[in-house]
């Protein structure tokens, strides 16, 4: 009974979302601990004064883990290009890199803060000359740097402009390229559909919907675990998405 009440004193002092981050932080050490990029450097929980979300989540290794065994097969294909479109702050675009030493990474990000972010995440993991780095993506800028007749990988997440830029004359040099969407019909209805309908004469696509995350989910085991309750290692994995949320994984009919 002391002992508890003098962790509850603590936890109302230091509060517990700093509780969890001091934690996770002893648990990854700023390590991605699990999934397709498990160790690779990534951020602290400071991360989150930038802006930027879901870092518990990618520390765990649980981040949109749907798309996991699509990461696995675009590893398998050896990419000789990936193109990761809104960046964020590298998660993707460096994790990729990782796992496909010998492609071209190309990231687009038209915010400012966050090309300094992975700028920084390439460095942190030793590759950073070997990324590049540019604003804001649009259908000429992504046309231009696709590769012909070489495997391609577009990787997106543009909060509804990808509707804009895989746009027919994208679906007319895709021939080669693999895709993997985050679609945003919340933001405008429809952008899902408009873009199966351009792509599905070229390439196979598949509909990948969000799961919502359980206790199953979270692996990580140990005295670092069991000091906060079940439901505080839950909030470390959960992503707040619309419970509409999918992605379009789509594949070319006929590869290279």
């Amino acid at each position: 009974m002391i002992l508890k009440k003098i962790i509850s004193q603590i936890v109302d002092f230091i509060g517990i979302n700093n509780i969890i981050s001091i934690r996770n932080f002893l648990l990854s050490r700023n390590k991605i601990m699990d999934g397709p990029f498990k160790g690779m450097k990534y951020y602290s929980f400071l991360h989150s004064k930038y802006g930027m979300g879901n870092t518990h989540q990618r520390l765990f290794g649980t981040y949109e883990k749907e798309l996991h065994q699509y990461i696995d097969l675009i590893n398998q294909n050896k990419p000789e290009l990936i193109i990761n479109v809104g960046g964020g702050d590298g998660y993707y675009g460096v994790g990729l890199k990782l796992n496909n030493q010998n492609a071209k990474i190309i990231i687009f990000e038209k915010d400012r803060l966050k090309q300094k972010l992975i700028s920084q995440l390439l460095i942190k993991n030793g590759i950073g000359n070997s990324g590049e780095v540019y604003g804001e993506c649009t259908t000429s800028k992504l046309r231009k740097n696709l590769l012909p007749r070489s495997t391609n990988f577009v990787i997106m997440d543009v909060e509804g402009a990808e509707k804009d830029i895989l746009s027919d004359e994208i679906v007319l040099v895709s021939d080669s390229t693999y895709f993997l969407i985050e679609i945003h019909d919340h933001i405008e209805n429809g952008i899902g559909s408009k873009i199966i309908n351009r792509f599905n004469n070229t390439h196979n696509i598949s509909n990948i919907p969000f799961s919502v995350r359980n206790y199953d989910d979270f692996n990580k085991t140990g005295w670092l675990v069991d000091i906060l309750p079940q439901k505080y290692n839950l909030r470390c994995i959960w992503e707040k998405r619309p419970k509409d949320q999918y992605w379009l994984y789509m594949e070319p009919k006929i590869s290279k």
